[in-house]
């Protein structure tokens, strides 16, 4: 649920005049979001793909500025194949994982949650909510319900299901658009992996690109 004091940002693209300031800082990052920003969103999340265009404009900025990171909520080790570059950083899991530009492996910061996928494939298994696409991120599991034939009732269902698994093993339930996920509940959050990654790579600004609730934290 979206809190009554969070508020989403004007588009920057309506106020260029007041980011020139942020552009000509002498330590600046970017940080965008991955699926519905950098790439469209895909009825399967299997089938998304990053064009060679945008490929290439984040491999170019990734030569000119201190930090270029994609910070996502899918699992880092597959949003780094997805973007395909070794220069960029990669935020995974909603900041539960990184894997910093150059390294060999990706620094976690929760344990893997023990039979966390077969779990949650048993409880939306016994609620029958048709046309579900369950997403293993190694540390969370995503349940997309955008092809479910009623996507408000099924969204209902999945939370009366998922909110006693999630207490029981003392987990978290979030949302993004058509998608719920079960997580370790920790300081994590996209916010949380900016503001240390900021501080970490000495940034004095950082433009931050996102289209999804989760993304207003960062």
């Amino acid at each position: 649920m979206m809190p009554d004091s969070l508020q989403i940002p004007t588009r920057a693209l309506d106020n260029l005049h007041s980011l020139s300031h942020i552009l000509a800082a002498d330590r600046l990052g970017l940080f965008s979001d991955f699926d519905g920003t950098l790439t469209p969103i895909f009825d399967d999340p299997a089938d998304t793909t990053l064009s060679p265009a945008t490929r290439n404009a984040l491999s170019n900025l990734s030569t000119k500025l201190p930090l270029v990171a994609v910070v996502s909520g899918r699992e880092v080790s597959l949003l780094r194949r997805m973007v395909g570059l070794a220069s960029v950083t990669y935020v995974g899991n909603h900041g539960l994982e990184v894997w910093k530009a150059g390294a060999e492996r990706p620094e976690r910061r929760a344990p893997v949650p023990d039979g966390l996928i077969e779990d949650v494939r048993k409880a939306i298994a016994a609620a029958g909510i048709p046309a579900l696409s369950l997403e293993d991120k190694t540390l969370s599991a995503a349940i997309h319900y955008r092809n479910a034939p009623d996507p408000d009732a099924a969204r209902a269902a999945l939370y009366r299901t998922l909110k006693p698994l999630a207490d029981a093993r003392g987990l978290e339930l979030r949302e993004g658009k058509m998608v719920m996920e079960i997580a370790p509940a920790l300081d994590a959050g996209k916010g949380a992996a900016v503001r240390r990654l900021a501080r970490e790579f000495g940034l004095t600004a950082a433009i931050v690109l996102g289209d999804d609730l989760t993304d207003c934290d960062a």
